[in-house]
């Protein structure tokens, strides 16, 4: 079975362990255990590293997540007794996922020439829900000045590019074919 489909299930368990209205709560520890792996490059290692014994691990992690949840903690001390800990990043992940499915919560990702004003922003925001059906957007708006004017805008499976360079690029390609 594929590291993903195992993640997968770790996540919906974490996920579905949560009581109801603990859910958000639950996000922002995933979140918090995200930040601190992603920042302590030696807990990344030693969570990597398989000749290092679990019972090592599993100290390690209730020291350091000590004022988490008994979910999360539950979660780590799981992950390490079946040798799965390797895995903790794509289950945060798959939680993440999870989370905004369950949520009808949708990531937008626009990227454009210059930021955004809040007009534009809500525009997009109301046309993604629009399509999606979607009650929440998480929008991210990043600065890439090659795409000269407009913005290209990702969310899901769907790419919307109305950028200034991908219209020359069309006029150009139409000129090579005439």
């Amino acid at each position: 079975m594929s590291d993903t489909k195992i993640a997968r299930r770790y996540a919906t368990a974490l996920y579905l362990n949560a009581k109801e209205g603990e859910q958000t709560a639950l996000l922002d520890e995933v979140k918090y255990l995200q930040k601190v792996i992603t920042e302590n490059h030696a807990l990344s290692a030693l969570l990597k590293d398989k000749s290092i014994e679990s019972s090592t691990k599993i100290t390690s992690l209730k020291k350091i997540f000590s004022h988490s949840s008994p979910i999360i903690q539950n979660t780590l001390v799981l992950l390490c007794q079946k040798r799965r800990e390797d895995i903790l990043e794509e289950v945060i992940k798959e939680f993440y996922e999870k989370y905004d499915t369950v949520n009808n919560r949708v990531k937008v990702s626009v990227s454009s020439a210059l930021p955004l004003d809040k007009t534009t922003e809500q525009s997009i925001s109301d046309l993604v829900k629009e399509r999606t059906g979607a009650k929440e957007i998480e929008f991210t708006n990043t600065i890439d000045k090659s795409i000269l004017g407009g913005f290209v805008v990702r969310f899901g499976d769907t790419l919307i590019d109305s950028s200034i360079i991908s219209q020359l690029n069309k006029i150009k390609k139409e000129f090579k074919i005439a």
